[in-house]
């Protein structure tokens, strides 16, 4: 069995149970990354044991992270999500906003069932940072610094519950361990929160890559007139343009010009070089290492395709292999 196919499974057991006490539980959709995120910290000898505490720490996170993707709807005008459409669409704000209330509310109850005072601290933490990190991300415009300020909203706003995830094996007792003993809570916190927000700058790019299906409409961002790290040194004017040409002039390149796309890309390539050094150094599985390296690879595919017409200018295509060596390079 994966850890994909049993996290899914152990998370389906107890969201049965949390619902036949009254909770509000959402359907087990999507790839469960922060659940997963927590079982690639989980030691070897420990897996097969794993009790209650652990995975309705799991489904907490996973219940607090659908509320969340509830309210990002309602605050982004989200149609669409894993290919389907949002229930913002369907049924209208209010039937969003009162699924992601009750699926918030009810992420406590779980994660209380959790039985570590630690853990559930910790949880709270994480889902009002996750709160605050979209409310910094709304008055972003105001940073004299508009990278340093993003960092600092990615962290909260996606690295939270992915800390909280990470941490999680930590306080039930199960982590691996390294040389000194079992890895704390603190630190596997750390590397949790690192990789979530790698996986919002991941998000970002693919966002400006009509070739690459996410299973969300492209351009929100933009859209939305959202500042992300993708647009490197650029500014609030980026916005003035028409959702086409930003299309274009992200994939641009020309007269000893780098396009904003493969600049972006050596930002990624460098930043997922350190996490998956990180990651390695303590203890994840290989399954999620895998899965930060496939998110790296299919960001150098969408930006070779460019707008779906082609490879970009200074970038040749490649293998998958290719890529992966060069980020073993800069590791």
């Amino acid at each position: 069995m994966t850890d994909a196919e049993l996290v899914r499974e152990a998370l389906g057991r107890r969201a049965a149970a949390a619902a036949r006490i009254g909770i509000s539980v959402p359907p087990a959709k999507g790839q469960l990354l922060r659940p997963l995120a927590a079982l690639s910290f989980v030691s070897a000898e420990k897996r097969d044991a794993l009790d209650e505490r652990f995975w309705f720490g799991c489904l907490a996170i996973q219940m607090a992270h659908e509320a969340s993707l509830q309210h990002d709807d309602m605050l982004d005008g989200g149609r669409g999500r894993r290919n389907a459409a949002t229930l913002l669409a369907r049924e209208g704000p209010g039937a969003a906003l009162l699924r992601g209330d009750l699926y918030l509310t009810g992420s406590y109850r779980a994660a209380r069932m959790a039985g570590s005072e630690g853990f559930l601290d910790d949880f709270i933490r994480a889902v009002e940072s996750t709160v605050q990190g979209e409310r910094m991300q709304a008055e972003i415009e105001a940073a004299a610094d508009l990278g340093a300020a993003y960092e600092v909203v990615v962290r909260a706003k996606s690295g939270s519950l992915f800390g909280a995830a990470t941490a999680l094996p930590g306080w039930t007792g199960d982590s691996v361990r390294d040389g000194a003993g079992s890895l704390s809570p603190e630190a596997l916190r750390e590397v949790g929160i690192e990789l979530g927000a790698f996986y919002q700058l991941v998000d970002d790019f693919l966002d400006y890559c009509p070739a690459a299906d996410t299973g969300k409409p492209k351009l929100l961002d933009f859209g939305n007139r959202t500042w992300t790290s993708v647009l490197g040194a650029r500014g609030r004017g980026w916005f003035d343009r028409t959702p086409d040409e930003a299309a274009t002039e992200f994939f641009r390149a020309g007269s000893g010009r780098r396009s904003m796309a493969d600049q972006a890309m050596e930002r990624l390539e460098e930043r997922g070089a350190a996490l998956l050094e990180r990651l390695r150094r303590a203890g994840a599985g290989r399954e999620l290492i895998g899965i930060v390296g496939g998110w790296i690879d299919r960001c150098d595919g969408a930006s070779r395709s460019g707008g779906g017409a082609g490879a970009v200018a200074g970038r040749p295509r490649g293998s998958a292999n290719g890529t992966m060596a060069r980020i073993a390079s800069r590791a």
